[in-house]
C-alpha cells in the first residue's frame, strides 16, 4: 500500500479533486485515482454548508406556512416562519402640541421678546461686594422698587465676622476665596436682608440665589421709564420671529402623527341580558 501511495504525483491528486462528487450517505467527497497497478478510492470532508441535504416537512398543522426543517448535518430543528407585516398607520393627532402644531418657545417663554440681558437669562452676583449693592424689584414690594443689601448671613457672613472687617475686603487673595466658595456651595446657601432706599423700616430677607432671576430682580435702579420702554424690555426673540410660539418637532408643524390604529375590544356574540321592567303587585279592592 505505501508503494501504491508513493507512485502518486501531484497532478493525479489535482485530477482526483476535481473529480469529487457529494456522497449521499455521508458528508464526504469521493475521489477516484487511477494507477498502473490499481485504484485508490479516498475520502475527503465536505466544508461548504450548502453542500449539506436539508430535509424539509409541512407541520403537523394542516393549512399552516410554518415549515419545519431537519438538517441532516447538524442534525437539529428549525422553524421557518414568515415575517408578520408591519400594522397599517393611521394619522392621529399629535399628543405634543394638541393637533394645533405649535409650541411655547422656550426662549422667550411665549412672551415674543427676550429679558434685559438677552439670552442671559441669570443676573451676575458677587458675594464679596454684594453688601451695599442696589437692586430694583421687577414687582412693586412693600410699596418700593429700589433695594439695597444691607446684611448678609451664612457662609460669607460668618468669614467676614472671624476676620474682622465690618464691610468686604479688597484684598485679591479674598476674591479668589469667594469665587471657590462661590462655585463649591453657591450663592443659594446665603441670605441677603434688602431695605428700601426710601424707607428703611422696609425690609425683607431673600435667598441670594433670588438675585439671579432677572425676571424678579434687575442690577443697578432703574426708572419707570426704562422700564416701560420697550427697547429695555428686551430684543424681539429671533427664535420664534416675535410669536411667542415656533413648530412642534414630533409632528413637523402638520399637528398629526402617524400610528397604529387603537385596538378596538372585540364584541361579544352573545347579547347581553335587558333589564326586565318591574312590575307592581295587584291590589284587590275588598268591598
Amino acid at each position: 500500500m505505501l508503494s501504491i501511495l508513493g507512485r502518486i504525483t501531484l497532478d493525479e491528486v489535482g485530477m482526483a479533486c476535481s473529480r469529487m462528487r457529494p456522497c449521499s450517505s455521508k458528508h464526504h467527497s469521493q475521489a477516484l485515482t487511477t494507477n498502473h497497478d490499481s485504484t485508490i478510492k479516498y475520502f475527503r470532508p465536505l466544508v461548504a454548508i450548502n453542500r449539506c441535504p436539508v430535509s424539509c416537512q409541512p407541520s403537523l398543522h394542516e393549512r399552516s406556512p410554518t415549515t419545519k426543517c431537519r438538517s441532516s448535518f447538524y442534525g437539529g430543528l428549525f422553524h421557518r416562519r414568515p415575517v408578520p407585516s408591519p400594522p397599517e398607520l393611521v394619522p392621529q393627532r399629535c399628543p405634543h402640541c394638541g393637533g394645533t402644531g405649535t409650541v411655547t418657545c422656550g426662549d422667550c417663554g411665549g412672551r415674543g421678546r427676550l429679558s434685559r440681558a438677552g439670552y442671559n437669562k441669570r443676573n451676575r452676583v458677587d458675594m464679596a461686594r454684594i453688601i451695599g449693592s442696589k437692586w430694583t424689584a421687577m414687582q412693586e414690594t412693600l410699596g418700593w422698587r429700589h433695594f439695597r443689601v444691607a446684611q448678609l448671613i451664612g457662609l460669607f457672613a460668618s468669614l467676614i465676622q472671624h476676620i474682622g472687617y465690618s464691610s468686604p475686603p479688597s484684598c485679591h487673595w479674598f476674591f479668589f476665596f469667594s469665587s471657590r466658595q462661590v462655585r463649591k456651595t453657591g450663592s443659594g446657601s446665603a441670605f441677603v436682608q434688602l431695605q428700601a432706599s426710601c424707607d428703611p423700616a422696609a425690609q425683607l430677607w431673600v435667598s441670594a440665589g433670588n438675585l439671579r432671576d432677572r425676571d424678579l430682580w434687575a442690577a443697578g435702579w432703574l426708572q419707570l421709564s426704562q422700564m416701560a420702554d420697550p427697547a429695555a424690555a428686551g430684543a424681539p426673540c429671533r427664535t420664534c420671529s416675535g410669536s411667542g410660539s415656533v413648530p412642534c418637532g414630533t409632528c413637523d408643524g402638520t399637528g398629526a402623527v402617524m400610528r397604529p390604529p387603537p385596538e378596538t375590544p372585540p364584541e361579544s356574540s352573545t347579547p347581553l341580558p335587558q333589564p326586565q321592567p318591574e312590575t307592581q303587585p295587584e291590589t284587590q279592592l275588598i268591598g
